[in-house]
């Protein structure tokens, strides 16, 4: 089980993002928006891989570099080579 936090979901878009990104974006409003689909969901538990989906989907379309930033930095991807092919599927 994953006890969601929001500063450490904070932190992970802060990495995540550029700083070309950050300037461009409202990350509270990243947040709120990425909240808001968790409460969506009606669960009482969410699971931090149903979590990490939320936080991609959200980032996909606000720019792809994020998304990948993100995606390397909390997937349980074993090796680069998983990567480049999830990359390369875009």
């Amino acid at each position: 089980m994953y006890t969601y936090k929001k500063a450490i979901l904070y932190k992970s878009l802060v990495v995540a993002l550029s700083a070309d990104d950050l300037n461009k974006i409202d990350i509270d409003n990243l947040i709120d928006s990425i909240e808001q689909k968790i409460v969506s969901k009606h669960k009482t538990i969410i699971t931090k891989k149903e979590l990490i989906k939320i936080v991609l989907d959200t980032l996909r379309p606000i720019s792809l570099k994020a998304y990948v930033s993100y995606l390397s930095q909390n997937s349980d991807m074993n090796n680069k080579r998983d990567l480049n092919k999830l990359i390369n599927s875009l």
